[in-house]
């Protein structure tokens, strides 16, 4: 689908058409042509009625979206979580998908957010919007842990990873 906006950024500028590809963002403006890979985007978010995609390089809002804007966010990140599942080695149909918040400690930091979190046979998945998707493989579990609204899987190799149970749903992600 062709989504008709306008973006501000260092690359690129004024009303374009986007369009969400198997290898990235391409977005067309009447002289210019851009295009945003995957690998390069570090973390793509809603922010007041924009759409913001961040790169090492670059910072690109897009606004005037419309009515299009969800959907055009929805097929980002549904394109963007593809390219993540190959880079992961994580093939197949997944036996429970949810969203929720997520928090994770792997020694050298800890990140938590918001993410689409998928079970799979051998590994659990987080595929947040931003770089910090994880595959968690199943065969290094030593522990799992549940508190009030938390369930923590912890490896052999020391990294644990919580999830946390919602107590409203609704909102994007």
């Amino acid at each position: 689908m062709e989504y008709t906006g306008r973006v501000e950024s260092a690359a690129i500028r004024g009303d374009v058409k986007l369009s969400v590809e198997d290898t990235g963002i391409i977005i067309a403006a009447l002289f210019d042509v851009y295009h945003i890979s995957y690998a390069d985007i570090s973390s793509f978010e809603l922010q007041n009625y924009a759409v913001r995609i961040l790169t090492e390089k670059d910072a690109f809002t897009v606004r005037g979206l419309g009515n299009a804007c969800d959907a055009f966010l929805t097929e980002l990140y549904a394109a963007y979580n593809k390219k993540v599942r190959k880079a992961l080695f994580v093939r197949g149909t997944p036996l429970f998908e949810t969203r929720g918040e997520y928090r994770y400690d792997e020694g050298d930091g800890a990140l938590q957010g918001r993410a689409f979190i998928e079970v799979y046979e051998s590994c659990v998945l987080i595929l947040p919007p931003d770089d910090g998707g994880r595959r968690i493989p199943l065969c290094f579990l030593h522990a799992m842990e549940e508190s009030d609204f938390t369930l923590t899987l912890k490896l052999d190799t020391g990294e644990s990873y919580s999830f946390l149970r919602q107590a409203h749903a609704g909102g994007t992600l």
